[in-house]
């Protein structure tokens, strides 16, 4: 999945750069407005402090070593705000996201990883205005098939 690649890269591009990683993990969330990028990152802002940088700075950083060593479709990035990573992707990630769903055909989107496993899988009204969630707990032993 190309956020967790994005993740990846933003954990070797911290590394290189001789930075830490943040407390708790690093986060990816798709901007508000378009132009801000596909998804954008406060990475640099959450390890500033512990850097003894601005936060501006350890996002040109993290910016250089990330553009030494980009993921796969990344195209751009840019700082932003106060220490904010925009990270724009390469037009050509959804035809390679489309060529797998069709080369997999019908097994697309199949795994095995929960098999033998009891799951709990509700369903809830979706909110007109907002995103859909549906949630699974895995393991629990009221959990049903």
């Amino acid at each position: 999945m190309i956020r967790d690649d994005l993740i990846d890269s933003l954990r070797a591009a911290l590394g290189s750069a001789g930075l830490p990683e943040p407390e708790g993990a690093i986060t990816l969330e798709a901007p508000r407005q378009r132009e801000h990028g596909d998804w954008a990152t406060n990475v640099a802002l959450k390890i500033a402090k512990s850097v003894g940088a601005p936060p501006r700075e350890v996002a040109g950083r993290i910016k250089v070593a990330l553009e030494a060593s980009p993921p796969e479709h990344l195209e751009a990035v840019e700082i932003a705000g106060p220490g904010f990573l925009n990270l724009f992707l390469a037009p050509a990630w959804l035809d390679d996201v489309l060529r797998e769903v069709i080369e997999a055909g019908e097994r697309y989107g199949r795994s095995d990883v929960l098999v033998g496993q009891r799951v709990n899988l509700e369903f809830v009204s979706a909110n007109p205005t907002g995103p859909l969630h549906a949630g699974a707990v895995v393991g629990w032993p009221w959990a049903t098939r």
